[in-house]
């Protein structure tokens, strides 16, 4: 039996072309139309409606695409949109060039406000000749609203947010307002004994790191200082607490022990009740006339620099919990003779902790380095804060930064 020819790749193209023959070209074309999930129209040279989809007719409210034969823009829309599509078309079929994703804010009396992305190109036919304009569009109301919604908020919380810097610039002039004078001396009479230097940089707005200075009696100055954990507006109020506290325990604050005890127990009291966990690393000293002595507490506090004449040293550490952490701790008081006293450093752990690579040792014998030095007591804590700004590098201190010196007068 004589086998069967195959046919050749362009008969069967051409079979298969053939299959479709039964669809006319307008049939194929209003099939697109009906399906595609946009607003497809066509216009005369008067920007009317010649031809459009089921969802354009809908869109604009009309029950079929019959509806909108013969009509324009002018019977939906108020007349300032109206007028700008009739010019724009006007343009493309003058022009011939189309305009390609524009985004058109409809207006209609009695109607939301919608808008439309939409690309106008114009119309011809076989031979070249304008017919007028045809126009694909798509609703993106919803969008724009969106975005609306979202800027509005955006404002709103700009808003806000310049309320709440407002509120926390407020919030660090009053607390700044508390802290002692950049330089005191004491006595504060024509022979004083000691000149008192600070300088204070918070990481933030508000810090937690708080000193203070108590001039006791002419026998009697003390020196506070605290960091409080973390940064911000939670840390500055426990300061703010520990501050109040501090007032309560003015009758014992000659007795370092004592006093942070009845500072603990307060703090304590306040945090644990109600279920914060929040502490504070603190030391205070008092400098003893009558005894010739410095005597201090330290809970869990960086140990204090003293530069004395035959030599510089940090001063023991205590083994005691930091403030706010456990209630009814004995803090334990030491001692160390004021003979041949020249200076005393207090500091918060941000100094420590200046730079990424900094090491604890290193910023050490920095301190000693610059303390010791023949120079002003003001001179020799602005070379501190340059080091450790300049260990910190371009993106600033990360931690608050407190330091407290204590210099005694040349005879």
């Amino acid at each position: 039996m004589p086998k069967k020819k195959e046919d050749s790749p362009e008969k069967v193209e051409k079979t298969q072309a053939d299959g479709l023959g039964q669809w006319e070209e307008k049939d194929l074309l209003h099939t697109l139309i009906e399906n595609i999930p946009l607003n497809v129209y066509f216009k005369d040279k008067d920007s009317k409606f010649v031809k459009v989809n089921t969802s354009t007719a809908k869109r604009l409210g009309v029950g079929s695409p019959q509806g909108l034969l013969g009509k324009s823009d002018q019977d939906f829309f108020d007349e300032e949109h109206a007028t700008c599509a009739f010019q724009n078309e006007k343009k493309i079929m003058q022009t011939g060039k189309p305009q390609v994703d524009l985004l058109e804010h409809e207006t209609r009396k009695g109607r939301s406000d919608t808008w439309v992305i939409t690309t106008k190109m114009p119309w011809r036919d076989s031979k070249g000749n304008m017919l007028g304009t045809f126009g694909v569009s798509s609703d993106v109301t919803e969008l724009i609203l969106t975005q609306k919604h979202l800027a509005h908020l955006a404002d709103e919380l700009n808003h806000r947010n310049a309320m709440v810097e407002e509120e926390l610039a407020l919030a660090r002039e009053i607390q700044q307002s508390f802290l002692p004078k950049q330089s005191l001396d004491f006595p504060s009479d024509n022979k004083p004994l000691f000149q008192v230097e600070n300088r204070y940089f918070p990481s933030s707005t508000l810090a937690g790191d708080f000193f203070d200075v108590l001039p006791i009696d002419e026998n009697h100055l003390g020196v506070f200082i605290c960091d409080v954990m973390g940064h911000g507006v939670r840390s500055s109020l426990v300061a703010c607490m520990l501050r109040g506290l501090m007032e309560q325990e003015q009758e014992i604050c000659t007795q370092p022990d004592a006093f942070l005890s009845h500072l603990n127990d307060g703090l304590a009291d306040l945090l644990l009740s109600r279920g914060t966990m929040i502490f504070a690393s603190a030391f205070y000293g008092v400098f003893d006339l009558k005894k010739d002595l410095f005597r201090y507490c330290n809970a869990g506090h960086p140990s204090p620099l003293f530069i004395a004449e035959k030599k510089a040293e940090f001063l023991p550490p205590i083994s005691s919990p930091a403030l706010g952490l456990t209630p009814k701790v004995q803090y334990e008081e030491k001692s160390i003779s004021l003979e041949g006293f020249q200076r005393l450093l207090l500091f918060t752990d941000g100094l420590i902790e200046c730079g990424e690579f900094a090491e604890a040792e290193n910023v050490h014998k920095k301190m000693v380095d610059l303390l010791s030095k023949n120079a002003s007591l003001a001179t020799c804590l602005d070379s501190l804060m340059g080091y450790a700004k300049e260990m910190a590098g371009k993106d600033g201190l990360k931690d608050d930064l407190c330091v407290v010196a204590v210099e005694k007068y040349s005879k």
